[in-house]
């Protein structure tokens, strides 16, 4: 076996013990070692070259012939990068072939030696953007495959790197327009750009600035320009760039999309229930949960038994095919039927039993009912999952985890707190927000620019449901 393929076959200890031996014993084998990993290119590769360079005893002296050094003339923990240097420099490796190790740091684990290594990375690229902005923003156009480093270009030259950015999203193919919307996101201030543009593009251009818009779509000036402008546009390809998401498929899974139906207050036609409950598997849970349906006297429940609505008395119900029918919740059961929440009986789902929540008095924007909560890591991981959570994507990384989960038009955010060495998650405060502001980039979603809900503005059945998610989510 070669020396890289063991240093791509090992890990933890074992690396770095075999890596200080090559050092030690062997440099010339070493130095080959660093010149393959950094030709080829990979962020696996790249993450190795980290890994073993901590290998490497070092002097924690910078001299000022040194090649980090004398580029940056600024101080820092930067020993191991100017390591790095040092072997590419030893190598004969360009600038071109090695400065995709250090646009890989963005894609390292977190915690990784790499990924240690990434303030050093932006300060070097800040000094080579001074010198150079063009050949560094070229490197990382070609390299940096989600334009992570665009944000040290924006501190360099704000204005030339917002114009690379605008005529990829706008004009450029074979570009990953989600990545360059996403790090365009802080960057609301070139809406105004934007505007003026849009009144003489054609319709394919006005739906690219329709989209980036979306993305500042919180910004007041935004929401006005998408609602009164975007809306209105002559183009359908334009105006459904407002579309909101899709509706979920139903699947397979019966309980999950019933439950979710009382959660959110859908409804179907009567006419649309025959013809989903002709489906066995629906048919199934639909006889064991409970319905209603609104008319001039109120709200009435209903049963469902062998393809029949029934009423209290046990008599058959017809409805118009277009009457709206809905699964009953808790908070919707009419004072007349009350006495159905305390039956005793075996459900699909917490229906009749389901736990329900209300505001408490000091709750406005920000929630602390479930603060120091805290349950073990891998618990944490299964009810994420399970209870239809993700982490809401990060635009800084002063921004805290927050665990975001949508129902119906509502979404709720629990602030998830770790601790480094420890094996728990503890739960911070909690928000909830139209599900209208959250900015989606293909599978992320983004609140940072959303502003939380006054819990007052929040209907009860929903804030109820949003809740319940979050004491689910941290084991309750």
């Amino acid at each position: 076996m070669t020396y890289l393929e063991c240093v791509r076959s090992l890990s933890g200890k074992a690396l770095y013990d075999f890596a200080h031996m090559m050092y030690e014993n062997d440099p010339v084998g070493y130095y080959g070692v660093i010149t393959d990993l950094v030709r080829s290119g990979a962020v696996s590769d790249s993450c190795k070259i980290a890994d073993i360079m901590s290998a490497v005893p070092l002097d924690g002296t910078p001299q000022e012939r040194d090649y980090y050094e004398a580029r940056t003339k600024k101080g820092g923990d930067v020993n191991y990068l100017q390591a790095f240097f040092h072997a590419c420099k030893r190598c004969a490796l360009s600038e071109e072939e090695y400065i995709r190790v250090l646009l890989a740091a963005p894609y390292a684990e977190k915690d990784s030696a790499l990924a240690k290594w990434n303030d050093s990375v932006d300060l070097y690229l800040t000094r080579r953007a001074n010198e150079d902005f063009d050949l560094i923003a070229d490197y990382i156009d070609k390299y940096d495959g989600k334009f992570h480093k665009y944000g040290v270009l924006m501190e360099v030259d704000g204005n030339a790197a917002t114009s690379r950015l605008l005529n990829k999203v706008l004009y450029q193919k074979n570009t990953d327009k989600t990545a360059v919307r996403n790090a365009l996101m802080n960057h609301s201030e070139i809406a105004e750009v934007l505007f003026a543009r849009y009144s003489s593009a054609q319709a394919k251009e006005r739906a690219a600035i329709a989209r980036l818009l979306a993305v500042f779509k919180n910004d007041e000036h935004v929401r006005a320009f998408l609602d009164g402008v975007v809306a209105t546009d002559p183009s359908k390809t334009v105006r459904s760039v407002l579309d909101g998401v899709a509706p979920k498929k139903r699947g397979e899974n019966a309980v999950a999309y019933l439950e979710n139906m009382m959660a959110e207050g859908a409804s179907l036609t009567y006419a649309e229930w025959k013809e989903l409950l002709k489906d066995e598997k629906y048919a199934l849970v639909a006889d064991r949960i409970f319905f209603y349906a609104v008319d001039d006297d109120g709200a009435r429940v209903f049963a469902y038994d062998n393809g029949r609505f029934l009423d209290a008395d046990d008599n058959t119900v017809e409805f118009a095919d277009s009457k709206p029918i809905y699964v009953l919740h808790p908070l919707d059961t009419p004072s007349d039927a009350k006495h159905i929440l305390k039956l005793n009986i075996s459900q699909p789902f917490l229906q009749i039993q389901r736990p329900t929540f209300g505001i408490l008095p000091n709750e406005s924007y920000y929630s602390y009912r479930l603060s120091g909560t805290m349950i073990f890591a891998d618990e944490f991981e299964h009810n994420l999952k399970k209870y239809g959570f993700v982490f809401s994507s990060k635009n800084s990384d002063t921004e805290e985890d927050i665990a975001v989960c949508r129902i119906g038009e509502y979404m709720v955010g629990v602030e998830c707190r770790t601790t480094v060495g420890s094996d728990a998650v503890c739960c911070g405060h909690i928000m909830y927000y139209s599900a209208a502001d959250a900015v989606r980039l293909k599978r992320n979603v983004y609140i940072s620019s959303a502003q939380p809900l006054d819990v007052r503005n929040v209907p009860r059945r929903e804030f109820s449901e949003l809740t319940y998610a979050a004491v689910k989510l941290f084991g309750g």
